[in-house]
């Protein structure tokens, strides 16, 4: 057996709310980092409507910001 889902890309203002959420929740990031306007826009533009993608990207520049 098989179940084929068909998921829809999320809209641009539902990604940056994830990416948001994600930056401001304690089981997110926490605010630990300090990501400008700029970098949420680009990480959007990115992510192409997948918040996964999203997630990974900010996960991956926030720890190469930790580490600098």
């Amino acid at each position: 057996r098989s179940l084929i889902l068909q998921l829809r890309p999320l809209t641009a203002e539902d990604t940056r709310a994830v990416v948001q959420r994600a930056i401001d929740d304690p089981r997110g990031l926490g605010r630990a980092v300090a990501v400008a306007p700029e970098a949420v826009d680009l990480l959007v533009q990115l992510a192409a409507g997948d918040a996964r993608r999203a997630l990974t990207a900010l996960e991956v520049a926030a720890e190469a910001a930790q580490a600098a």
